[in-house]
């Protein structure tokens, strides 16, 4: 690849083999590449078995074992050789992507994986190994691997090919952008000192040697390209440059020690090459220019030419494989004949006085070609835990969600207080733009529905349900507790008595997620609590609304029959305040359900297994999605708002028109609508509760069966570590005080309802009579 930026008659490769203790491997002449790593033989199924097992419970780390012995088959395969090949690169982007997942997983549930300590070899002393617990030094191993494995792909290529030269070129490109990547990540996770073949400077070595012999790529494929001599020159500089950088870097005292003399000179020899051939086309580029006399640019020509050979004479002097020696000499041999053309030109025929290479501008380098990602998408490993919920993300995730509820729950409320106001309105004013004041069918039939369902007796009747169902929860919630409560007062008797022979986990220590549970629970059935007795009050205070639905239907007609008619009509404006009525009512509906939607949708434990950020930050960016729900709905509640106002207006304009009779009848009306308002909002209110009761005895139920088995293996446990510690000869005449708690099997189905209970809701009993 080099000889092609001379000329086209030295483009004949020489193929050979480094064999240099301590080089980079090369199978193809002045092609570098990376040896890879090797590790002994690990097992990792037992690690994650540990970590399953721990974070999670024995029976998932059970229904994993075939998940376990896919990974280590993964990483058998991956670790089996050093040597490329397609098997053994698919292999080892397999288990990266693997352990890319698992890394993610690992980090999530903040666990260490410390029981995993794999030793890998290093690179380039292959006597010598390194260990460090947990997943990372595991990770960065492979792809340092998956780096090497693409250098040497690269020299397997044929540089005389021009398909084979842009895949040498890709192949550098991608090796270049894993050495990158492996700088910063063995710095993120605290192996900067781990190796010599992943310290950072080495990696960084790496990188410039692969963006080096990428560049040259680019520059063969110019000189084929028969581009200008100065375009050449930028590129092979920017080559020169590359292993300028790597050479200084290979003499740092960091990593100096770390390497053989060898990488320094051929990294140097590298360097001084393409300086060489930098000047070299630089000065045919002179050759080629003209001044207005028609003469060449001689005068920078020349020094340039003689940069040249002085570079190629250095690189003469550091080369020790005869190969190189042949090399750089057939290149200091077509250089320098050109200069002694040059010089005869000048002295025979130009005459220019040569200037000083200080005077001339430097060549700028160029760089083509960028790094290229590793890309693992055709061996996507999908997360064989993602059914597992950590206990922090669980409990992250009960707090998001009751935040959900929490805003569908006002915004529901706002919408149907919205509602109700606009049509009690609308009623109210239907009312006055009749001819006759009176009751209509429609309100008679609610009043009549509402008197056979019990009226507000029928309220305070379901109240009472209510309030049994509540009570009886609270008690299954108080007895989880005395459970746990016993069984931990169990514990510490037996710490006391046995000390440091009792040998059990403390109770505190593995009954947390029971207590976190309870403590949820206890925080719902308050809440509820705090719900029930707020509609108690609002039945006590609605006494005057009970009376007047208390009265017959004739005397309700009666009230109202003496209205005088109405003077305004205001038919034509009540249709299209009605239109808007359900205009209105449809937009809040639509965006109620699209609330809905989006929280169905939503799941925030795995946005949290996934994503990096503390739960705070993630619920906050979950609630932006229904901002644009809530935004219709508020948006909805001012139109309401406006209506109102709009048709008190036209009530106010009204009120003069009316006699004093017409005011009384609408005022009587008014109060038949306000009670039989405040009977629907209290009943749709505690038809609310009866469910959130009826169905919390699910869940308190099945903790309470989660408990009991909790706490009967904790007893057999501590029987079985007592004998232990006593022998049974000795404890057979002691009489046993502990008596565990005659714990019972939940029933499968709510507790019985009253009789007048129907698919969740309570419906009140018929009034007496």
């Amino acid at each position: 690849m080099l000889r092609s930026l001379v000329g086209s008659e030295m483009c004949i490769r020489d193929r050979y083999q480094r064999r240099v203790r301590g080089a980079p491997n090369s199978t193809m002449a002045h092609m570098l590449g990376i040896p890879g790593k090797c590790s002994d033989a690990t097992n990792i199924t037992g690690p994650l078995n540990d970590y399953i097992t721990e974070k999670y419970s024995e029976q998932d780390a059970a229904a994993l074992q075939a998940e376990f012995e896919n990974i280590q088959a993964a990483r058998d395969a991956a670790t089996a050789s050093t040597e490329y090949s397609s098997g053994v690169m698919g292999s080892l982007k397999r288990y990266a992507a693997m352990l890319e997942v698992l890394e993610r997983r690992l980090k999530a549930d903040n666990y260490s994986f410390s029981t995993f300590e794999p030793q890998w070899h290093l690179a380039f002393l292959r006597g010598s190994k390194i260990s460090r617990p947990g997943i990372a030094h595991e990770r960065a191993s492979i792809l340092f691997c998956i780096a090497a494995a693409e250098t040497q792909f690269a020299i397997q290529q044929d540089p005389q090919d021009p398909k084979g030269i842009k895949i040498i070129q890709n192949a550098f490109l991608k090796s270049a952008w894993l050495f990158a990547y492996l700088q910063e990540y063995v710095q993120a996770e605290g192996l900067i000192n781990v190796a010599n073949d992943l310290h950072k400077d080495s990696l960084e070595v790496f990188r410039l040697m692969m963006l080096g012999q990428a560049q040259e790529c680019v520059c063969s494929h110019a000189v084929n390209q028969k581009m200008k001599p100065a375009i050449i020159a930028k590129l092979s500089a920017q080559v020169a440059l590359y292993f300028n950088q790597a050479q200084t870097l290979l003499s740092s005292p960091a990593i100096s020690d770390s390497f053989d003399k060898s990488w320094s000179e051929i990294v140097e020899l590298r360097k001084e090459v393409f300086q060489g051939l930098a000047h070299y086309r630089q000065g045919l580029s002179h050759g080629g220019e003209y001044q207005g006399s028609q003469i060449p640019v001689i005068e920078q020509m020349i020094p340039q030419l003689e940069q040249a050979v002085r570079h190629l004479q250095k690189a003469r002097a550091i080369g020790k494989q005869e190969k190189d020696i042949q090399y750089v000499e057939s290149l200091l041999s077509k250089v320098d004949a050109a200069l002694q053309e040059a010089l005869y030109d000048n002295k025979t025929v130009y005459h220019e006085p040569p200037k000083d290479l200080s005077e001339l501008p430097n060549i700028v380098p160029k760089e083509l070609g960028k790094p290229v990602e590793l890309d693992l998408s055709e061996f996507g490993f999908k997360d064989p835990f993602t059914h597992l919920v950590p206990a922090h993300v669980h409990k992250a995730s009960n707090v998001h969600t009751a935040r959900v509820e929490q805003l569908l729950a006002d915004k529901e409320s706002d919408a149907l207080m919205g509602i109700s106001d606009l049509e009690s309105k609308l009623y109210a004013l239907g009312l006055a733009g009749k001819d006759e004041l009176g009751i209509s069918q429609s309100l008679t039939q609610q009043v009549q529905e509402a008197k056979a369902e019990g009226g507000f007796q029928g309220l305070w009747a379901m109240l009472d349900s209510v309030s049994q169902i509540a009570q009886a929860n609270e008690g299954l919630v108080k007895e989880v507790e005395t459970m746990l409560d016993k069984e931990e007062e169990d514990d510490k008797n037996h710490r006391e008595l046995y000390t440091t022979r009792w040998t059990p986990q403390p109770s505190t220590d593995v009954n947390r997620m029971h207590r976190e549970t309870l403590a949820q629970h206890r925080k719902y059935t308050s809440q509820a609590a705090v719900a029930d007795k707020k509609i108690k009050h609002t039945l006590d205070a609605k006494k005057a609304s009970g009376a007047v639905l208390d009265r017959s239907i004739e005397q309700m007609r009666a009230d109202v029959a003496a209205a005088s008619r109405a003077k305004t009509d205001t038919s034509d404006m009540e249709a299209e305040w009605s239109k808007q009525l359900d205009q209105i009512r449809s937009e809040m509906q639509a965006a109620a359900q699209e609330l809905q939607t989006v929280h169905q949708k939503e799941d925030f434990s795995g946005a949290v297994l996934a994503g990096a950020q503390d739960d705070q930050a993630l619920s906050d960016r979950l609630m932006e999605a229904y901002q644009p729900a809530c935004a219709r709905i508020d948006k909805a509640i001012q139109r309401q708002r406006e209506l109102v106002a709009t048709i008190e207006d036209v009530a106010q304009g009204q009120t003069g028109q009316l006699s004093q009779q017409a005011e009384c009848a609408r005022a009587a009306m008014n109060e038949i609508v306000g009670a039989l308002q405040d009977y629907k909002t209290i009943k749709g209110l505690l038809t609310e509760g009866a469910n959130f009761h009826n169905g919390f005895v699910e869940h308190v139920n099945r903790l309470k069966t989660e408990v009991q088995g909790f706490c009967t293996s904790r007893m057999i446990q501590a029987q079985e570590c007592a004998i232990q510690i006593e022998p049974a000869q000795n404890l057979a005449p002691v009489p046993m005080t502990y008596q565990p708690m005659p714990y019972h099997q939940p029933p499968t189905s709510p507790p019985p309802a009253p009789a007048n209970h129907t698919a969740g809701v309570y419906i009140p009993p018929p009034p007496p009579g």
